[in-house]
């Protein structure tokens, strides 16, 4: 069976979090392909990550990885199970729903980047705060590309950053 072979977990403060503001998965199944194809990407999962808690998953290509952080995300629908964040439903809730949660309770850096390639480092951030609910956090895009180091390639354009800018 592929399922994630380890789970390397760093508390920012151990004991003092409370899971059910975090990420709850329980008894969580995904299978992907059809008829003979079929893969179980995830058999069972257990995982509760409280709020603040830093966790990495990491294993072999073809372990589940990808696609635990799908479901965690709120981008796949597991088979069966139930996932929370933050103790709001991701799996028991309507494609919108589910949207509008991953959209104010969930950050995603994809390998791929997702930039729009005409828009600078700071309208790609300006960008993001016109998809945000009027109760999410606004921190000004200048003061993110501070806090990361980057407040002077705010002009730039994806081609012009490195991967790792860009991510």
């Amino acid at each position: 069976m592929n399922t994630p072979t380890e789970t390397i977990r760093q508390a920012a403060s151990p004991g003092t979090h409370d899971p059910a503001q975090g990420l709850a998965m329980r008894e969580v199944t995904l299978l992907l392909g059809d008829g003979e194809d079929t893969v179980r990407a995830l058999d069972g999962v257990h995982l509760t990550v409280a709020a603040g808690e830093f966790t990495a998953v990491v294993g072999p290509s073809g372990s589940g990885k990808s696609s635990l952080l799908a479901v965690a995300g709120g981008l796949a629908v597991p088979d069966s199970g139930t996932v929370t964040i933050a103790g709001r439903p991701m799996t028991a809730v309507a494609r919108r729903a589910r949207t509008a949660l991953r959209r104010d309770l969930v950050g995603f850096v994809f390998q791929s980047g997702n930039l729009l390639p005409a828009l600078t480092a700071l309208d790609q951030l300006r960008l993001l705060r016109r998809f945000a609910s009027a109760d999410a956090v606004h921190r000004d895009p200048m003061e993110l590309l501070a806090e990361v180091g980057m407040a002077g390639k705010a002009d730039r354009r994806p081609h012009q950053l490195s991967g790792g800018e860009r991510q």
